[in-house]
């Protein structure tokens, strides 16, 4: 797949919404190292190296893909607007003992239970992020992180 396949059809608020969250994540692994948790998807591995290679990102040789896809998430704002666009971001426990979750473009997507563990082969996103750790954290005067995202009542 092609970079201009992988970005077709995607409209031009979630492009900018998207590439805003990136710079955030970034920011807060940046300035505060390990605030970011992600697990990578390992069935969708082969799309997201050959992506990020084609946006400039080469994997070492001798390094785990895995790492390398964390790596390049958790500390280029490039590599992680493309990843996001694939991605799950699930937000901290309410009071009723449910996570929400987001798509990378910060849709809202439904709630779960438990953090997922294992992916199936079909699970069509590179990772999922923690946002937990970061969810109330401001990014500007007037604005904390999720601001970025759709509200919970929001479901598509």
């Amino acid at each position: 797949m092609t970079l201009s396949e992988y970005l077709a059809g995607i409209s031009q608020p979630d492009l900018t919404r998207t590439l805003e969250i990136a710079d955030h994540l970034v920011r807060f692994e940046t300035t505060s190292p390990g605030s970011i948790r992600l697990k990578t998807n390992s069935n969708r591995f082969s799309l997201a190296v050959d992506l990020l290679a084609q946006a400039g990102f080469e994997k070492p040789f001798l390094a785990p893909t895995g790492q390398f896809i964390i790596d390049c998430f958790a500390g280029h704002v490039a590599a992680c607007d493309l990843l996001l666009l694939n991605c799950l971001l699930i937000g901290p426990e309410d009071s009723r003992e449910l996570r929400h979750v987001w798509n990378g473009r910060g849709h809202y997507k439904g709630s779960l239970h438990d953090l997922p563990r294992d992916f199936s082969e079909r699970a069509p996103f590179f990772c999922v992020v923690n946002i937990a750790p970061v969810f109330s954290l401001p990014i500007d005067a007037q604005r904390v992180f999720s601001d970025l995202l759709a509200p919970p009542a929001t479901v598509e």
